[in-house]
């Protein structure tokens, strides 16, 4: 399947992901683009699999391990300059959504597929990069990158595929919640004073993180 895939996600770069980068880019760089996308010979290992019994009867969760080190050819074009990207190499847990489960062919209504945290991404620059490094490129493309990943497909963002004629993406995209947890923060100690006042004396300025 993955000579089938990587014309798939050629398609997804050029049409969706293109347009994304360049309205999200300062306007000096407004001029990227993908000059070749070509995800080479190796497709993606998957280390494991795990699959949920405790679910509805009409869907399937499976979990996958992916590890992605890839012969990838692409190149982006930034002012002018031509940056390749090589050695691409990508690690994460996907997960596949199969709902809902119908009784007609092909049996699976449609899919979801995203990754349930930010995958581990990593990869070297090529071509003119290296002569003539725009300050921060290498920084810029891995931040792109890392950015429109979990825009498309990291939690709560999804990607849907439809599978079945009839099939309402947007409810496959955005099920409706199961419940809703309220967090509320009952006291801090010892805050330090962080910030600085007109007056000099400052207060802390807090916050706080929930994973």
């Amino acid at each position: 399947m993955w000579p089938y895939i990587g014309e798939f996600v050629e398609k997804i770069l050029r049409e969706s992901v293109e347009p994304s980068v360049k309205n999200s880019l300062p306007a000096s760089f407004k001029s990227f683009k993908f000059s070749t996308i070509d995800l080479g010979d190796i497709p993606p290992r998957i280390g494991g699999v795990k699959v949920y019994t405790q679910l509805r009867r009409d869907e399937i969760y499976m979990d996958l391990e992916i590890n992605y080190s890839s012969d990838c050819n692409i190149a982006v074009s930034i002012k002018g300059i031509n940056a390749g990207i090589k050695d691409f190499r990508l690690h994460g847990t996907l997960r596949v959504v199969f709902k809902p489960l119908i009784n007609k062919s092909p049996l699976i209504g449609g899919m979801l597929v995203f990754f349930l945290n930010n995958p581990e991404i990593d990869f070297n620059l090529t071509s003119l990069a290296n002569a003539f490094d725009l300050p921060g490129l290498s920084d810029m493309l891995h931040s792109i990158i890392q950015e429109q990943i979990a825009n498309f497909m990291v939690l709560p963002n999804r990607y849907p595929i439809k599978l079945a004629e009839g099939l309402d993406l947007n409810k496959l995209r955005y099920p409706q919640p199961q419940g809703v947890v309220r967090v509320k923060v009952l006291e801090a100690k010892d805050l330090l004073k962080s910030d600085i006042s007109l007056t000099g004396k400052g207060k802390s300025d807090p916050y706080v993180i929930l994973k």
